[in-house]
């Protein structure tokens, strides 16, 4: 899949695992990094979701998160540019969802 970032911040430390060590710790940088790696293998979102990885929690807006062992938490959101697209009825489709986009990247201390 295709793997975007809210905002520049979020890129760069999500993008390097020194800086996500600097910003959250060496377990968390672990989570980030292998969920990253997940994210790009994935043919769709629906093969992560099926292996409960992911949890959808807004099926109408396409909405997922994850929460690492570390106890970090990434939410993202489908970022088609038709997302009329990736969506059946009144909610997002996630077989279809080939692009994504990490809003936020949460730990709880």
């Amino acid at each position: 899949m295709i793997v975007a970032f809210s905002n520049e911040t979020l890129r760069q430390i999500a993008s390097s695992k020194e800086d996500c060590e600097g910003a959250y710790g060496e377990a968390v940088a672990a989570d980030v990094v292998a969920t990253l790696a997940e994210l790009e293998a994935a043919e769709s979102m629906e093969d992560l979701i099926k292996i409960m990885i992911w949890q959808v929690v807004d099926k109408e807006h396409g909405q997922a998160m994850m929460r690492g062992q570390s106890g970090v938490v990434i939410r993202i959101v489908e970022n088609h540019v038709r997302p009329n697209a990736v969506r059946r009825g009144d909610a997002v489709d996630w077989s279809f969802v080939r692009r994504v986009k990490i809003t936020s990247i949460e730990v709880k201390e």
